[in-house]
């Protein structure tokens, strides 16, 4: 016979996994929301979750690539080649601030909704915002802070359909990206030629690497 333990152990396994793949089905719905408000979210509607039974934010986002896998087909990987197609126009219009693609769109796991995410690299904030403001592009100043490199401004505007979001680094934080909530790793980033080398795969929609 199993040992209270070794059930109360199971019993875990089986909440962690129900509030992984609810947060999963959540992220599918809304594409603006972060793993981590999916999470929360999800164990909110379970109820009685306790800290030991929450997924970490790696089974999240695995149980999240199964459901896609499972159920978002070429209906998916058409989103997700469209939204790299937005991300590259953005890029394009801003290279002249070496802007690299970092999130969900670049690793294929983005919603409708999900914005494109550009780390980009000036002197200061404001030779961004200027530059956007010429053109015409409305734009409002935010920030965003990173656990093991502090508070970075972040802008944020809107192109078409699809909302852009900036994290404005200086010159020399290209040789340093921010650890990933997810992995605890450096995140990801893609260049242009990256980017476009992603769009140009036929059929691509899988992360990146």
């Amino acid at each position: 016979m199993k040992t209270f333990r070794e059930r109360l152990g199971r019993t875990s396994r089986q909440l962690r996994q129900r509030v992984a793949h609810l947060a999963a089905q959540l992220l599918m719905e809304d594409g603006a929301l972060s793993y981590g408000a999916a999470r929360r979210k999800a164990a909110e509607r379970i109820g009685e979750v306790r800290g030991r039974d929450l997924p970490d934010l790696a089974e999240v986002e695995a149980a999240l690539m199964e459901s896609q896998r499972i159920f978002g087909g070429a209906l998916h990987a058409e989103r997700q080649h469209e939204a790299r197609l937005e991300a590259l126009q953005a890029m394009r219009f801003l290279v002249g601030f070496e802007p690299r693609l970092v999130g969900r769109i670049l690793a294929g796991t983005a919603g409708p909704a999900a914005p494109v995410c550009l780390h980009v690299f000036a002197e200061t904030a404001e030779e961004v915002l200027a530059y956007l403001h010429e053109r015409g592009v409305p734009c409002e100043l935010g920030e965003r802070r990173f656990s093991d490199l502090g508070t970075f401004p972040m802008i944020r505007f809107v192109a078409g359909a699809r909302r852009v979001e900036l994290v404005v680094f200086p010159h020399h934080g290209q040789r340093q990206a921010p650890l990933s909530e997810v992995s605890g790793k450096p995140v990801a980033r893609a260049d242009l030629s990256a980017v476009r080398a992603l769009v140009d795969q036929p059929g691509a929609a899988g992360a990146a690497t």
